[in-house]
């Protein structure tokens, strides 16, 4: 009796466990979907994971090997967006061990002791950087979509004129002509219109870490005008513009192989730093040194760059 009963047990554990292997074995997986990591072993802890936080997403494959240009020259056009422009560029110099430059005229930038990486933030005429020899260079601007922003009738075409460009003169030839120059230079425009979709394209050409482009201040909205009569008024900007909207969807088309997965990759990223940011309580050392990087003001950045 005890012994049939022993050989049925035995008989029901080896089922059971029969059915176990074939299960897993021929069972098939959901797929992980790859979202990039930021930073490296030595990198700061913006995605490390920390008390209640999912575990870190497997780490990005890309094949950076672009090198950063000895001369980045950022030029923030249009004031809204200097505050953004200036911390981007400012925690990118730090992780980067780079040379900050505010020159106002040539002789500044010629007097300037060389550096590996040089980071040159202009802010009036750059006129004389665009024309010197500074080789290599790479030139960051950035720009709104003129239909959206106020602009006086008695000074037409602001983008134009920082630029160096006449704002005045609308004339066919001349604006195709303006768009010809432009072609060279800036090398890279941030459309302020799709500003995530600019720090991508930025973070591929530049080999960046996302903890490189993640910025905690929105972008400032921009209120809706009277298209029609701006963009009479305002043709030069609008085609300057237009032009350079058109590039980065090129560019983004062309090299930026999953576009979504990258947006996705961005959002987790950014949700991640203000879930960090907003609660410093629980952050490491590294993580408070982070946020506060983060949250420098333009007037904040050129107050420690002019001393």
């Amino acid at each position: 009796m005890f012994r049939f009963l022993n050989v049925q047990v035995c008989r029901g554990l080896f089922l059971l466990i029969l059915t176990t292997i074939v299960f897993y074995t021929f069972t098939e997986r959901p797929a992980v979907k790859n979202i990039p990591q930021s930073g490296g072993e030595n990198g700061l802890s913006a995605s490390v994971p920390r008390r209640g936080a999912p575990p870190p997403p497997p780490s990005d494959a890309r094949d950076c090997t672009f090198d950063l240009p000895k001369n980045l020259i950022i030029f923030p056009i249009q004031e809204e967006l200097q505050g953004l422009m200036l911390n981007l560029f400012y925690r990118i110099g730090l992780y980067e061990d780079a040379q900050f430059l505010l020159p106002k005229t040539d002789a500044d930038f010629n007097e300037a002791e060389d550096s590996d990486l040089r980071i040159i933030f202009c802010f009036e005429s750059c006129s004389f950087l665009f024309n010197s020899d500074v080789l290599p260079r790479f030139t960051i601007t950035s720009l709104s979509n003129p239909l959206l922003s106020p602009v006086s009738p008695f000074s037409p075409n602001p983008i134009a004129k920082a630029f160096d460009f006449d704002p005045n003169n609308t004339e066919d030839a001349y604006m195709k002509s303006v768009l010809a120059i432009l072609k060279s230079r800036p090398d890279f425009v941030i459309i302020r219109e799709h500003w995530l979709e600019s720090l991508i394209y930025l973070r591929h050409k530049l080999c960046l870490d996302w903890e490189d482009v993640l910025n905690l201040d929105k972008v400032p909205p921009l209120n809706s005008f009277n298209a029609q009569n701006l963009q009479q008024a305002n043709m030069l900007d609008w085609k300057i513009y237009k032009h350079f909207n058109d590039t980065l969807w090129e560019l983004l088309d062309s090299e930026i192989s999953d576009l979504d997965q990258e947006r996705d990759a961005f959002l987790f990223h950014l949700n991640r730093m203000n879930s960090v940011c907003s609660n410093l309580a629980l952050a490491s050392s590294s993580d408070k040194d982070f946020c506060d990087e983060l949250s420098l003001t333009g007037k904040n950045i050129l107050s420690l760059l002019s001393t």
